[in-house]
C-alpha cells in the first residue's frame, strides 16, 4: 500500500438518514491524494486511489475532453419544440427552425447486420416489475475509422422487488483507457447503489429524502473512485486514463433519484410530459467536463453554476425514463433556441429540454417491436434515426424505459 492508511470508522445509526449522511461526512477528507481504506456499505474495504488527480483541468476544475469526430451540422442549434409541427410523420429539428420529414430508420439487411451489430459494446434488454427497458452502447463512426474501441458502456438492474437502477458512462475520447473505466464506473455504480438499498433498508415504506440521496451518492462516487485507483495501480495505468462519466437513475416505488458527474442527459416522462432530470456539467469551451477521476467531492464545487455532483429527486409518477451519452444528444434534445433581439439580430439561448416528438416515436417503435427483433431496431435508432444522429460520429448510449402507462400519456400527446 502506497502513502499513509487512515482509518475509517462508520457506526451504524438506528435513523436511516443519519446512517446514510455520515457515511460522507465521517471520511477524513484531509488526506487527500493518499492510499486510504474505504468501508463500503456491506461493510467490505476496498484502497482509495488518487482521486485528486484532475489530469487537464481550466481553473474551475472543468476538464478539456478532445473526442475525435465531434463537429456536426446544427450541433448546438435546435429549435425548441413547441416551433415543430408533429402530424402523423416524424421530423428533423433544423438550426433554422424549418422542419424536414422524418424518413423510417432503414432496417438492417442480414449481410449488413452482423457487420453492424459488431459496433455494439453491449446491449441490454430487460422486463423489470412494469417496465420494458431497452439499452445499447455503440461504436461511432469516428471510432470505427480510427480502429478505436467504443469508450461508452451502460449497466441496467434492479434492487430487490421496489428498484430498478440504470446506468450510463462515456468515456473520455481522449484518454487512452477510458474504455476500461466506463465499464469499471458502470458495474461498480450498481453494485454500491444496491449495497445502499439493502444495508440501510430502503423500500415502499421508507425512501430517501433528498439530502439523504445527496449523501448516498456522494459515498458511492468516493467509493467508485477508489475501484479506479486498485484497478489503475493493479494494471500500471495513469489513474486519469480512466477519465468516465456517470449518469444514474434509480426508479423506485413512488420516487426517482438522478444524479450524475458530467455530461450527457436524462429524462423522465410524468403525467405533464417529458422533463429534463439533470442539467450537463459543461465548462464555458467546447467538450468541456468533468469525470469521475477529477477531485469532485468539494461540497462548493461547481461547474458553470451546477453543482458537483448534482443530484435530484423527482416525486411525480414516471411512466418512462431515457439516459443518453452525449453522442445522442442532438438527435433526442433541444439544447439551444434561437431568440430575435430588438435590434433584428439573434442570439441562441442555452435549453434543456428533451425533443418529446422523437422519444415519443422511439418509446412507440419500441413498444410494437417483434420480439427478437429489440436489438437491430433499437441499433438502428440509435445509428441514423435521424439526420443529426447520422452525421455523428461519437459513440452513443441510449437507455430507454417505458411502461403501458407510457404509452397511453403518449397517445393523449398526439
Amino acid at each position: 500500500m502506497i502513502g499513509s492508511v487512515t482509518t475509517l470508522s462508520i457506526f451504524l445509526l438506528a435513523s436511516v438518514e443519519l446512517n446514510c449522511i455520515l457515511l460522507y461526512l465521517m471520511l477524513d477528507n484531509k488526506e487527500t491524494g493518499k492510499t486510504r481504506m474505504l468501508q463500503t456499505f456491506n461493510g467490505d474495504a476496498v484502497e482509495e486511489g488518487e482521486s485528486n488527480r484532475p489530469g487537464r483541468t481550466t481553473n474551475d476544475g472543468v476538464h478539456t475532453e478532445e473526442q475525435e469526430g465531434q463537429g456536426n451540422p446544427g450541433q448546438s442549434q435546435e429549435t425548441p419544440e413547441n416551433d415543430i409541427s408533429i402530424k402523423d410523420d416524424q421530423t428533423d429539428h433544423q438550426t433554422d427552425g424549418s422542419t424536414r420529414k422524418q424518413a423510417e430508420p432503414e432496417s438492417l439487411t442480414k449481410e449488413n447486420e452482423k457487420k453492424e451489430l459488431s459496433r455494439v459494446r453491449n446491449s441490454t434488454v430487460l422486463h423489470a416489475g412494469p417496465f420494458m427497458i431497452q439499452g445499447m452502447s455503440i461504436q461511432g463512426q469516428g471510432h470505427l475509422i480510427d480502429n478505436e474501441p467504443c469508450q461508452d458502456y451502460h449497466c441496467v438492474d434492479t434492487a430487490g422487488e421496489d428498484f430498478v437502477i440504470a446506468v450510463v458512462s462515456d468515456g473520455a475520447g481522449s484518454k487512452k483507457n477510458s474504455a476500461y473505466g466506463s465499464s469499471l464506473v458502470c458495474e461498480k455504480t450498481v453494485q454500491y447503489l444496491k449495497e445502499a438499498i439493502k444495508s440501510l433498508n430502503w423500500g415502499k415504506d421508507s425512501l430517501p429524502d433528498s439530502k439523504t440521496w445527496n449523501a448516498v451518492f456522494r459515498r458511492i462516487v468516493q467509493l467508485v473512485q477508489g475501484e479506479l485507483g486498485q484497478y489503475a495501480k493493479a494494471e500500471g495505468h495513469a489513474f486519469d486514463s480512466l477519465a468516465a462519466t456517470l449518469i444514474v437513475l434509480l426508479v423506485g416505488p413512488g420516487k426517482t433519484y438522478a444524479a450524475h458527474v458530467g455530461d450527457g442527459r436524462a429524462g423522465v416522462l410524468t403525467p405533464d410530459g417529458w422533463k429534463a432530470v439533470m442539467t450537463p456539467h459543461q465548462g464555458p469551451e467546447s467538450n468541456q467536463t468533468v469525470f469521475m477521476t477529477n477531485q469532485i467531492l468539494d461540497p462548493d464545487l461547481e461547474v458553470s453554476g451546477v453543482a458537483v455532483p448534482e443530484t435530484e429527486v423527482i416525486e411525480e409518477p414516471v411512466s418512462a425514463f431515457v439516459m443518453m451519452s452525449d453522442g445522442l444528444e442532438n438527435g433526442f434534445w433541444i439544447k439551444n433556441k434561437k431568440e430575435t433581439l430588438p435590434d433584428g439580430d439573434f442570439r441562441y439561448k442555452k435549453m434543456n429540454i428533451p425533443f418529446e416528438p422523437a422519444l415519443n416515436d422511439v418509446v412507440e417503435r419500441m413498444s410494437k417491436c417483434e420480439e427478437g427483433k429489440e436489438q437491430a431496431l433499437f441499433f438502428s435508432i440509435l445509428d441514423h434515426y435521424n439526420t443529426p444522429l447520422k452525421c455523428e460520429n461519437d459513440d452513443k448510449t441510449l437507455c430507454l424505459a417505458f411502461t403501458s402507462t407510457a404509452l397511453e400519456t403518449i397517445g393523449k400527446d398526439e
